[in-house]
């Protein structure tokens, strides 16, 4: 048994083949990574942008914001 079907069955649920668990987290997997990819999102430039670019964007300026902090604290 893999530790995905062992949890499952501790918690009472119904066994499922390992096979099909991968599988079901597999296709979960791919949908969310298309989502990432689709240019939903409006940039407010009348043009759109990807949810991944967003999120990798936020990222950037809170890592700049934190490297600039540690720049400035004075060092023993």
């Amino acid at each position: 048994m893999t530790p995905l079907s062992e949890l499952s069955m501790n918690r009472g649920e119904h066994w499922t083949s390992p096979n099909s668990q991968h599988l079901y987290l597999n296709k979960r997997l791919a949908d969310f990574e298309n989502r990432l990819q689709r240019p939903d999102l409006d940039d407010g430039r009348g043009g759109k942008k990807t949810a991944a670019s967003v999120v990798l964007t936020a990222c950037r300026k809170i890592q700049q914001r934190l490297s600039s902090r540690r720049g400035n604290r004075g060092r023993p």
